[in-house]
């Protein structure tokens, strides 16, 4: 059982971490070419240094555009279920660890 649950934790963590990181990164080089394909360049560097503010307007814009079912708002919240989705397997799996490692501290003394 152990084993199970550490499997799960390492997964979830590595998940939770990394790949919010590498997909939050692609979302935000994503959102920097609809930048520039859509403004222009300076804004595009404005975006570059600015990434909650700039995907939330593009968020926004879109919306009002193409309804709120449309590939990136799509992709932006499901990139934060996921992570928060990891993040709670993460939390769960090391409190089931926890639990374990204290019963066998307790057993043995």
């Amino acid at each position: 059982m152990k084993s199970i649950l550490q499997f799960f934790y390492y997964v979830s963590a590595f998940a939770s971490g990394i790949g919010f990181f590498i997909g939050g990164a692609l979302i935000h080089l994503w959102t920097i070419y609809i930048t520039y394909e859509n403004i222009g360049g300076f804004w595009a560097i404005i975006s570059f240094f600015a990434p909650v503010i700039s995907q939330l307007y593009w968020m926004y814009s879109f919306t009002v555009h193409f309804g709120f079912l449309n590939a990136y708002n799509v992709l932006i919240i499901a990139l934060f279920v996921i992570k928060w989705g990891f993040a709670i397997v993460t939390t769960l799996t090391a409190s089931g660890l926890e639990k374990i490692e204290e019963k066998k501290y307790n057993v043995n003394q």
